[in-house]
């Protein structure tokens, strides 16, 4: 409801009446602000959120680095492994099981030499992380990582 007043003029007084309905320039005010409102919300949205891959961007060399540091679905594919693979190497180490703690520091290494031998090609580097999941998985017994895993979707 609106406050507004009414002039009498033959009357000479005011009288205040509540209307249930806006004025006109109430409206158009209003919709002036939800205007602005939504221009600004779409304005400060966040466009994309970056992730960074587990390694410095700015020291990457080789162009398996290269394409992981410039595509934004690698790089989350990167930092999520490098953080599940770490989860595992620590709950391993906590157990004392030396066998496989010892498999899981050679395959990282291996896995690290297959990856980057895939160069630029984007199939290939997803693939490798894909098969070094499983094998962290297959020496760990662990759950599957999380479903967004790749960006979304568990692709392997």
């Amino acid at each position: 409801m609106i406050l507004s007043s009414v002039n009498h003029s033959d009357l000479g007084s005011r009288e205040f009446v509540m209307e249930t309905f806006p004025t006109k320039r109430f409206d158009i005010a209003i919709r002036i602000a939800f205007v602005i409102g939504l221009c600004a919300a779409v304005w400060l949205w966040p466009k994309t959120v970056h992730v960074s891959p587990s390694f410095d961007c700015t020291k990457a060399t080789l162009p398996t680095e290269e394409l992981i540091c410039g595509n934004p679905a690698l790089a989350k594919i990167d930092a999520d492994y490098a953080i599940y693979y770490a989860d595992n190497l620590a709950t391993v180490a906590a157990v004392s099981d030396r066998t496989t703690l010892d498999a899981l520091i050679t395959g990282q290494r291996d896995f690290v030499t297959a990856r980057d031998r895939c160069g630029r090609n984007e199939f290939c580097v997803m693939q490798a992380y894909g098969n070094r999941e499983r094998q962290v998985r297959g020496l760990v017994g662990g759950p599957p990582p999380p479903a967004d895993f790749l960006n979304g979707t568990r692709a392997f």
